[in-house]
């Protein structure tokens, strides 16, 4: 969450709203960052109610430096 709100402060000028809005990439490298546990996926898709967006949720929730989309 970038911490803003409307209207936005008259000093914040392009480049600090583009940093906060665009935080910068994690300094882990791909290699070293955990891997899901596909197995474990694929059973806990078969759970009622269970999507696709929550397991990925809880991944996230684990592994903060984890795959993702920004």
């Amino acid at each position: 969450m970038a911490g803003l709100s409307w209207p936005l402060p008259d000093d914040l000028d392009d480049e600090r709203l583009e940093a906060l809005l665009f935080p910068p990439v994690p300094d882990v490298p791909d290699d070293q960052r955990p891997v899901p546990d596909w197995s474990a996926v694929h059973r806990d898709l078969r759970r009622p109610n269970m999507t696709l967006a929550l397991v990925w949720e809880e991944y996230r929730a684990t592994s903060v430096n984890g795959f993702g989309y920004s």
